[in-house]
C-alpha cells in the first residue's frame, strides 16, 4: 500500500470532502513547521536531501501535490505532522476563514454558521478552519474595493482573518458538513468597511550593492540610526512579522529623513539617492532584527530586505500624492 493510500485510510473525511479532491493535484502542498508554522521545501526532503529548508517558490521547486507528499513520507509507522497548502485567488477562488482561539463564543458560533466547503480544528485545538468560496463578484464589486489586493484580511479585534494568498496549514481535524446559512459576502463586505485602502507599490528593478563606506556621511547615519530604539514587538502586531518588519522599516526611514535634514548632514552638500538611503536601512536591519530565513531570500533577484526598504519608500511617496 503506497504512502497516498495509507494516508486515505487514515484521514477518509479529509480525502473524502470535494474541496480537498479538486486541489489534491495541485503542485501546491508541503508540510508547517509546527514550532513556526513555516512550510518547508518538501521537493528536497522528497529528493533525499538531509538538510530540511523553507519552501522559497511556490512551485514544483519547492512544493508538491498530495499524492507525492504523503507517497514519499507516509509510511505504515509513520505520519506527517499536517499538510500545508498554497492557496491564492484566483487560481483557487477559494479562501480561508482563519477562526482564532481568542474569539468570543458568540462570534466564533455565527462565524460557523457559514456555509464553509471544508471546516477543521486548527493545530492549537482551540481554533477552526474554514475554507470558503470566493464571492462571484469579488474582483468587481466595488464593495471590497479596500480588500481586494490584501492578503490577509484581520478583524480588528484580531478575533479572526480571512487569508486569500497564503499557506493554510490542514490539521486534517474535520469538521462536520456546514449547515448553517450565514452569509460570507456580508461578513466581507463588513470587513472591507474596516480596512484602509491598499496602496500597491512595485519593488526595485535592478540591485546594486552598494558599500556604506561610499556613501558621504553613511558610516554617521548608520551608527545614527542603530541608536534608535524600536519601542514595537512582534506582540503589539499579533505575532504578524510582515506588519512588525513594515512598522520597523518605516520607523528608520523616518528617523533616516529626519536625520540627513540636519545641519551636519547637510553640509556635506550631497543628494543622497534611494538606492543609497534603501542600502543603508538595509544594513541596520540585517544587524538589529532577529534572523530569519525569508529575510535571506530574494524577490525577483533583489535581496528581500532591500525590496522591502524599497516598497515602504515608494508607498510613502504615493501617500503624500
Amino acid at each position: 500500500m503506497t504512502g497516498y493510500e495509507l494516508h486515505k485510510r487514515m484521514y477518509p473525511d479529509f480525502h473524502d470532502n470535494t474541496f480537498i479532491q479538486s486541489i489534491e493535484k495541485n503542485c501546491k502542498w508541503t508540510i508547517s513547521d509546527p514550532t513556526d508554522k513555516k512550510p518547508i521545501n518538501i521537493r528536497e526532503v522528497l529528493n533525499g536531501k538531509p538538510k530540511v529548508f523553507g519552501a522559497t517558490t511556490h512551485d514544483e521547486k519547492s512544493l508538491a501535490t498530495l499524492e507525492e507528499l504523503t507517497d514519499g513520507a507516509v509510511t505504515e509507522t509513520t505520519d506527517i505532522i499536517n499538510c500545508a497548502y498554497w492557496l491564492q485567488i484566483p487560481y483557487d477562488d477559494y479562501v480561508c476563514l482563519d477562526i482564532e482561539p481568542k474569539c468570543p463564543d458568540d462570534v466564533r458560533q455565527s462565524l460557523l454558521e457559514l456555509p464553509y466547503v471544508y471546516g477543521e480544528v486548527s493545530m492549537s485545538g482551540k481554533g477552526y478552519h474554514l475554507i470558503l468560496p470566493l464571492p462571484d463578484d469579488y474582483a468587481t464589486n466595488p464593495d471590497y474595493r479596500n480588500v481586494q489586493n490584501k492578503a490577509q484580511i484581520k478583524e480588528k479585534h484580531g478575533w479572526y482573518e480571512v487569508l486569500t494568498v497564503h499557506y493554510v496549514t490542514f490539521t486534517r481535524k474535520t469538521l462536520p458538513p456546514a449547515t448553517g446559512n450565514g452569509s460570507f459576502p456580508m461578513l466581507l463586505k463588513d470587513l472591507a468597511k474596516t480596512q484602509k485602502p491598499t496602496i500597491r507599490a512595485k519593488g526595485p528593478k535592478k540591485y546594486e550593492d552598494i558599500d556604506i563606506s561610499t556613501i558621504p556621511d553613511g558610516k554617521k547615519l548608520y551608527d545614527l540610526l542603530l541608536r534608535c530604539k524600536i519601542n514595537k514587538t512582534l506582540d503589539d502586531f499579533e505575532n504578524d512579522h510582515s506588519l512588525f518588519l513594515f512598522s520597523v522599516i518605516g520607523r528608520y526611514r523616518r528617523k533616516l529623513d529626519c536625520f540627513i535634514k540636519t545641519a551636519a548632514i547637510q553640509k556635506n552638500g550631497h543628494e543622497y539617492t534611494i538606492e543609497e538611503l534603501c542600502t543603508l536601512i538595509t544594513k541596520v536591519l540585517q544587524d538589529t532584527l532577529e534572523h530569519r530565513d525569508k529575510y535571506d531570500t530574494k524577490r525577483n533577484g533583489i535581496p528581500y530586505l532591500y525590496s522591502e526598504v524599497w516598497i515602504s519608500y515608494e508607498k510613502s511617496k504615493k501617500a503624500r500624492e
